[in-house]
């Protein structure tokens, strides 16, 4: 498991840095915490989620995410499975968040 701080700047479109994974989307589950801002994920069964601040979120498996505000939260994850899906050796989920 990993714990990350991230900041993800407005505008900012992950979908790109997934490219190459399982489905073109992020293979690994997130849980955490929103401290500044809203973050939108799309999943792999085309539904939609905003986490917004305040909210403890899980993002299930298969998801890829836009920022249309600056964004700030903690994230856990499986740091052993996005790494063991990243497609070069230095790629990895943790690049996305």
């Amino acid at each position: 498991m990993a714990i990350r701080h991230a900041k993800v700047p407005a505008g900012t479109d992950l979908t790109p840095v997934l490219q190459g994974l399982p489905g073109d989307r992020c293979p690994s589950p997130h849980w955490g915490i929103m401290l500044d801002g809203s973050i939108r994920l799309q999943h792999a069964d085309s539904s939609e989620q905003t986490a917004r601040v305040g909210e403890i979120y899980h993002w299930p498996a298969g998801q890829a995410a836009r920022a249309d505000e600056d964004v700030v939260f903690l994230a856990v994850g499986q740091s052993d499975l996005c790494a063991s899906s990243a497609s070069t050796p230095e790629r990895s989920c943790a690049d996305s968040t």
